[in-house]
């Protein structure tokens, strides 16, 4: 529990999120007395969701706004997909239920868009609810393979009429809510791409450093041999 001595920094804290430690989202909220540790569940939560390879004519507070409203609640938008300084996607802070299976796509002007989310590390790329991960999905099935030859298979799914409820149209973006609207039937409503993988970034192992410097673990430049090197021989002015 923190206590604020300005409310400044109490709103800056509340609705300046969302907050990352250790690389997990911090849940922030008022605190009230009913509030008990051990019996409160988390059902919601500030996530950033990325719209790959979405045109940059998209990419306008209102328009980005109103797409995300298919996802979750609109909080803002990345300010530097407003600036457009990246064009390889658009970034907005939804508020998402994590009880309910997350949107892995959004219907567009005839294309059907991926929404990646950013460190939901229990997201599941299979049903696409969070808590799990693919392999400890309990509602994956595996499909059925019927022999029908040597060498032979053929794997059959149930398939329905209806459209993916996680696969949502964002086409229509007049007077009808983005929640009303549905597209054509989505391929997979869920896959890999669910979850942003982060890139390593690559240390320069095996460059060479430059004369005069050793290398040392924290980065820092040592010069003591240098300086040692160099109490052997008389300084010019100096009587030896």
């Amino acid at each position: 529990m923190v206590k604020f001595d300005l409310e400044a920094d109490r709103e800056r804290v509340m609705h300046g999120g969302p907050w990352m430690l250790f690389d997990h989202y911090l849940i922030v909220r008022p605190w009230s007395p009913e509030f008990v540790t051990s019996a409160t569940k988390v059902d919601s939560t500030l996530v950033w969701i990325r719209f790959p390879s979405l045109g940059v004519m998209f990419y306008d507070e209102s328009v980005l706004l109103t797409i995300a409203l298919a996802i979750g609640k609109p909080v803002k938008v990345d300010l530097n997909t407003l600036n457009m300084t990246r064009g390889r996607f658009a970034r907005v802070c939804v508020e998402i239920n994590l009880n309910e299976p997350v949107v892995g796509r959004f219907f567009l002007n005839g294309v059907w868009y991926n929404v990646e989310y950013e460190r939901l590390h229990l997201l599941c790329s299979s049903c696409g609810c969070y808590g799990h991960v693919l392999r400890n999905c309990p509602h994956a099935t595996r499909p059925e393979l019927t022999s029908h030859g040597v060498g032979e298979q053929e794997v059959t799914e149930q398939q329905s009429g209806e459209p993916p409820h996680s696969a949502v149209s964002a086409a229509s973006m007049g007077e009808e809510s983005a929640s009303q609207v549905r597209g054509d039937i989505a391929p997979d409503p869920h896959g890999d791409w669910l979850i942003v993988k982060r890139q390593n970034r690559k240390h320069n192992i095996g460059k060479p450093f430059s004369k005069g410097r050793s290398a040392s673990h924290n980065g820092i430049t040592e010069i003591k041999e240098r300086d040692r090197n160099m109490q052997d021989y008389p300084h010019e002015g100096c009587a030896t």
